[in-house]
């Protein structure tokens, strides 16, 4: 028991580094977009009669956009020469998933009837959170299991600040579950998670006569399922049911001569995520990752994002498994 505590401690060590190292792929379902408030046009009033007395040069401001747009083409082509450094190894990281697939099936092809077993994980054995998220408080208990989160991003400039490559930014919360597969044949597991949001959250941009602000906020409930058993530690292929967009909040004010905009969403809500056939050696322990991705873009603007005041939260209180184990050994196709 000590050996098997001991390297289940590594493991989720190990998964903290794969969690927050890893581009996790973007799917969408039915995001909420947020409300509006009403906005006054007064500014944009006062700003066009004044730039018309200025004697406004578009001429001299269209220069200027075209050299900004060539430094940002060049930043851009800077960062894909680095991403394709970085291919190779990536395509071998792709094989060896390929491989791990390949060899998982080989080990649960069976005969007759196969066993079935329902299972629910009612407790995370750990809940944290990544730098950009104030992690205020964690509650672990059976189906209860809950975290208080806050998320503030803010950035301002001035117009004239120059050409820069703005990027959205990826924080997360994350529930970790744990199941062992104690039988000796290989399991072959679908897993069902629940995550539940109850907060309050806001964006606002900045207008002005030039280059107004843009923020925005999405929410996306998230599953991973992280494999001990392979080396390095490594997560299952994503499918189509692991990443659901709960809410793309923006407040737009780009443009020439603009207002300010705040947008906002209350956000009460369940979301299913779930995974299906993934493959359990014997004895091996998957490491079952619930998370909740929060993205911020922010330019002249602010987002929040409020799971922590009052009886705001965030809560994972259960997986649902269903492990199907072959009927007899393995049975392997002839070689030719």
């Amino acid at each position: 028991m000590t050996k098997l505590d001991s390297r289940l401690r590594e493991a989720l060590k190990a998964a903290r580094d794969l969690s927050g190292a890893g581009d996790a792929p973007q799917r969408a379902g039915e995001p909420t977009r947020g409300r509006q408030l009403p906005q006054s046009t007064r500014v944009r009033a006062l700003a066009a009669e004044q730039l018309v007395r200025m004697g406004f040069d578009a001429t001299t401001i269209d220069r200027e956009l075209a050299a900004e747009r060539a430094e940002s083409h060049r930043r851009l082509e800077k960062l894909k020469a680095e991403s394709v450094a970085q291919s190779g190894a990536r395509a071998e990281s792709l094989a060896r998933m390929v491989d791990a697939q390949r060899e998982a099936w080989g080990g649960v092809i069976g005969l007759g009837p196969p066993t079935t077993q329902y299972l629910t994980l009612d407790s995370p054995v750990e809940i944290w959170a990544t730098d950009g998220v104030s992690l205020e408080s964690t509650t672990i208990e059976p189906y209860k299991s809950r975290a208080q989160i806050r998320l503030d991003a803010s950035e301002s400039h001035d117009w004239w600040h120059g050409a820069y490559l703005f990027t959205t930014n990826y924080d997360f919360l994350h529930f970790y579950f744990v199941w062992e597969n104690q039988q000796s044949e290989s399991a072959v597991v679908d897993v069902n998670a629940i995550l539940i949001l109850n907060g309050f959250c806001s964006a606002h941009s900045q207008g002005g006569w030039f280059f107004g602000g843009k923020g925005e906020l999405t929410l996306d409930p998230t599953l991973d399922l992280l494999q001990t058993w392979t080396q390095p530690l490594s997560s299952a292929p994503p499918q189509l049911g692991e990443t659901w967009n709960v809410l793309d909040l923006v407040a737009d004010s780009t443009g020439f001569d603009t207002d300010d905009k705040t947008n906002y969403e209350v956000v009460y809500r369940g979301t299913a995520v779930g995974y299906q056939q993934e493959i359990v050696p014997p004895g091996q322990n998957l490491i079952i990752d619930v998370a909740l991705r929060l993205g911020s873009y922010v330019d002249n603007s602010e987002v929040s994002a409020d799971f922590a005041t009052g009886e705001f939260y965030v809560m994972s209180p259960l997986v649902g498994l269903t492990a199907v184990y072959p009927a007899i050994g393995a049975v392997y196709a002839p070689s030719n």
